[in-house]
């Protein structure tokens, strides 16, 4: 009965009163402003701007989040290469979290590895998830929905003890090599190849309706955005739409 809500600036996570619209409890790798409870303090380093933009209730009750983008940890010099990604699960009730590892999509073409970013997720059941992942970057576009299996993923409740951090492997091969198993991956839909329209580089909200259906919309950025020499806006044009998304086969 609760409202659950991912945010991008702080990398937290809000539980809301769907009647007052007030924060219950607040997961924050930070403190004060407001306070909250701590989950790992390494969420701090998002990229700026680019913290949790997704957030799945699985059946069990437990919440999931990814950041939009590899955390720069250390620090940024891994935004680059790193392919790294996080997936964090939160026990509401209990407060433990755990977290989980998967491979982002990889650079081609225009497109740069720190282009890519993770739009939104939604649990199929309690280990998988279906998430976005998408990138645009001068003549090359991929917008992909992906189904994700955490099932036989390595949990994590600490940091790597070695001499790298988590990040600094740069791709699942070199995780592997350590012992560290990833969340496997499957591409599901490539959205360049529907109907969605290209001038649409956001799509960043997904739900199931069934077990055929899947609703999407993107994120127009309030169909402004300015021009990179002179700062002046401008409208875009860009609608906000909502999509029904017909598969041919059933998500189990």
């Amino acid at each position: 009965g609760y409202l659950w809500i991912a945010e991008e600036y702080r990398t937290s996570i809000w539980k809301l009163d769907p009647k007052t619209a007030k924060a219950v409890q607040i997961f924050t790798p930070l403190t004060g402003n407001p306070p909250g409870i701590p989950i790992n303090e390494v969420f701090a380093k998002r990229r700026p701007n680019r913290g949790f933009e997704s957030l799945a209730i699985s059946p069990d009750g437990m919440v999931y989040a990814v950041p939009q983008s590899p955390l720069w940890n250390p620090d940024r010099s891994v935004m680059e290469e790193s392919r790294i990604m996080r997936i964090l699960r939160v026990d509401p009730v209990t407060h433990e979290t755990t977290t989980f590892l998967f491979e982002m999509e990889e650079a081609f073409g225009d497109i740069r590895q720190r282009d890519w970013k993770i739009a939104d997720m939604v649990a199929v059941n309690n280990h998988q998830f279906l998430i976005i992942e998408h990138a645009t970057h001068g003549n090359d576009q991929s917008l992909q929905i992906n189904l994700i299996d955490i099932s036989e993923a390595s949990p994590l409740h600490g940091e790597w003890d070695g001499e790298r951090t988590y990040e600094q492997f740069i791709k699942a091969e070199a995780l592997k090599e350590a012992g560290i198993k990833v969340a496997s991956k499957r591409h599901l839909i490539d959205l360049t190849k529907t109907s969605y329209p290209s001038e649409q580089v956001k799509p960043e909200g997904l739900a199931i309706i069934n077990s055929k259906t899947l609703a999407l919309i993107n994120d127009n950025d309030y169909s402004v955005d300015a021009d990179p020499e002179t700062w002046k806006l401008y409208d875009t044009e860009v609608q906000t739409c909502l999509y029904l998304i017909h598969l041919e086969e059933a998500i189990k």
